[in-house]
């Protein structure tokens, strides 16, 4: 179907600069540097292994066994908000 078609594709197709654009083009997309990367977020530096704020659920009911407030049978769901230990 697309062979058969009379009118260009793009519109500097036909053009007489049509090789300059498709190579504009190619330059614009083809040759971008890499995005930087945010301090915090590279690997081997301060923010490993620091303490989370913020418990997984096995986490909080490990804790919550710790300080007794467990109760065998209970539910994982609805857990009181728990503080890490520091």
């Amino acid at each position: 179907m697309r062979g058969t078609m009379k009118f260009p594709l793009h519109s500097w197709e036909g053009s007489p600069d049509c090789d300059s654009a498709r190579l504009r083009f190619y330059l614009t997309f083809s040759t971008r540097l890499p995005m930087s990367q945010h301090p915090s977020l590279k690997s081997g530096g301060g923010a490993i292994g620091a303490k989370r704020s913020v418990l997984k659920r096995f986490e909080r009911v490990k804790l919550l066994k710790k300080r007794g407030l467990w109760k065998e049978g209970q539910s994982a769901l609805n857990l009181p908000k728990t503080t890490p230990d520091i």
